[in-house]
């Protein structure tokens, strides 16, 4: 079964991105985290704007060891490959992925979000449910 989701960008500063995701025909928002925009640069940037196939895929290992049990990928991304979706509290543990959580926390200066893991279980239902899908990734900043 398809899943469609939706990452609308509220906000950027010199650190980070922030977002809110959310599933078509569902009530869950999730706040979201990602690098700043660096000209789509590996690594270092988060990536453009645009619609994109996502799959469920399983234990898959971030940079720091951890084991994603499940989660969605997004593909075909130009010039960037590996792009998950995962928990996270801060952008400085990413490497261009999409962090999760239920909640934004911070400021401009220190930028982060809050229950990660209960937000990344949210994420591991779906793609337990749903094999694949797209997102449409739109920037509406305020």
């Amino acid at each position: 079964m398809s899943i469609e989701l939706r990452l609308t960008r509220l906000a950027r500063s010199g650190v980070a991105t922030r977002g809110v995701l959310a599933v078509k025909d569902s009530l869950l928002l999730l706040a979201t985290l990602e690098l700043p925009w660096k000209d789509n640069a590996p690594q270092v940037s988060c990536i453009p704007p645009g619609l994109y196939e996502v799959a469920a895929t399983k234990n898959r290992t971030l940079p720091n060891k951890k084991v994603l049990p499940m989660t969605f990928e997004i593909l075909r991304v130009p010039g960037r490959s590996g792009i998950l979706i995962h928990a996270l509290n801060y952008p400085s543990e990413t490497r261009g992925c999409i962090g999760v959580a239920l909640s934004f926390a911070g400021s401009p200066d220190y930028e982060q979000i809050h229950n990660s893991s209960a937000g990344m279980k949210e994420i591991e239902a779906l793609a337990r449910f749903h094999t694949d899908g797209f997102i449409v990734i739109e920037e509406q900043f305020l």
